[in-house]
């Protein structure tokens, strides 16, 4: 919440009015939301390095598609645990 507001009064271009604010009614906050905004950068650029460094779902150019193989899809008596009716002949 903290970095909402923040982001709010930024792009509206009062945000030193709200840290006026929050230095006479809530010393702690300006602090306290800076230290998030560095805690999400640095979470935000480990899990896009993560992902780069990660092949990704999607097949590689030039690689077979149809290389992947699935397992066999299960008959409805299986999944179901029951024994499917006979097929009237």
């Amino acid at each position: 919440m903290l970095l909402a507001a923040r982001a709010l009064t930024q792009a509206n271009g009062v945000e030193q009015a709200l840290l006026g604010e929050w230095a006479l009614c809530q010393p702690q906050l300006a602090e306290q939301s800076q230290r998030a905004a560095v805690s999400v950068a640095t979470k935000a650029g480990a899990g896009s390095a993560k992902w780069r460094r990660s092949r990704g779902p999607w097949p590689r150019p030039g690689r077979r598609t149809d290389s992947i193989r699935r397992p066999p899809r299960s008959s409805a008596g299986a999944r179901s645990g029951r024994t499917p009716a006979p097929v009237p002949s």
